[in-house]
């Protein structure tokens, strides 16, 4: 409930597998039914934005596609465009308490690494452009004018 009321926005990572598709949509009640809760004490819940992300996609499945594309029909306006696609870089450094941005060498080929972090970056973009609608401020602009010469 304490992250529910602290926060400016959502951004919900959801596998396209069908158990993690409905143990979001499970999860996203049970966050409604607790952000009724908290709105009788507290009126200021109001998101900048609530974005879903879906991750460790692999295009190349049929029944990832498909779900990503009910993932699509049932969070219409809120999906990233982008998927974070599944690699082992994520993983690899994840095992090692590092993101993709901080590890000092690729664990696989460097073009698998660099194919990670661009679509990283792509997924990235998109979430600073929410995060530069809701907090309207000279930073904020300073960070679309560079999407903007990025796109």
């Amino acid at each position: 409930m304490n992250t529910l009321t602290a926060a400016d926005g959502l951004l919900i990572p959801v596998p396209a597998r069908q158990l993690d598709y409905l143990s979001t949509i499970h999860f996203m009640q049970t966050c409604r039914e607790a952000m009724d809760l908290v709105s009788k004490f507290d009126t200021s819940i109001d998101y900048g934005f609530i974005r879903v992300v879906c991750t460790m996609f692999q295009p190349s499945r049929t029944n990832e596609a498909q779900m990503l594309q009910v993932m699509e029909k049932t969070y219409a306006g809120q999906m990233l465009s982008t998927p974070i696609l599944l690699s082992e870089e994520i993983k690899n450094a994840g095992l090692s308490m590092s993101s993709i941005y901080e590890i000092n060498k690729p664990y696989g080929s460097h073009q698998t690494y660099v194919r990670c972090r661009d679509n990283l970056n792509m997924v990235f973009r998109e979430v600073e452009k929410d995060i530069c609608k809701q907090w309207p401020s000279r930073m904020a602009q300073l960070g679309t004018d560079r999407l903007t010469e990025a796109a």
